[in-house]
């Protein structure tokens, strides 16, 4: 069975099931998120099946989905723990007079607050986009999650920064 389609979907999954799972296991140790990058393939492909007559060999198919799915869990966990580690062994307050650390946090909670008042004026759209770039993630994967062209993240992240800028709130 290469060609999938809605009426033996089902048999295909419970049939490639723990292969699927082994190959996962090659890139994922944890078993949760080894179910939870195989429930993602397997939801994206039943909302995607209409449109894989192009694609020859379903099986082939879905291995690149969780390949593909692991290797950017895989990144987005590397970033955190990246950060997780700079903000463990950097703690710039080490290199400041005591009365800098104080000043500093006066000003770094001031920005904060400017920042969420002025987000709050954005479109929800805009400032779902900024929030996950705040958060880390690039335009490709913002446009994943969301569901849009990256092209759409570019320019709802640059009308965004337009009216921070305008609120003198895009050079903090």
């Amino acid at each position: 069975m290469s060609r999938l389609h809605r009426d033996n979907f089902e048999t295909f999954v419970l049939s490639n099931s723990a292969l699927f799972y082994s190959f996962t296991k090659r890139y994922v140790s944890n078993q949760h998120i080894i179910e939870d990058i195989m429930q993602d393939c397997y939801v994206k492909l039943w909302d995607n099946i209409d449109n894989l007559g192009h694609i020859s060999d379903a099986k082939l198919y879905v291995f690149s989905m969780i390949k593909n799915a692991a290797l950017n869990f895989n990144k987005r966990e590397q970033r955190t723990q990246l950060t997780d580690n700079i903000e463990e062994h950097f703690n710039p307050e080490d290199h400041l007079h005591p009365s800098d650390s104080f000043i500093n946090e006066i000003f770094e909670e001031e920005a904060n607050t400017a920042l969420a008042k002025a987000l709050t004026t954005l479109p929800n759209k805009q400032r779902k986009v900024i929030l996950m770039s705040l958060r880390g993630y690039k335009n490709a994967e913002i446009a994943s999650m969301l569901g849009v062209t990256e092209d759409s993240v570019k320019s709802r992240k640059k009308r965004a920064m337009q009216k921070l800028t305008s609120l003198n709130i895009g050079n903090l």
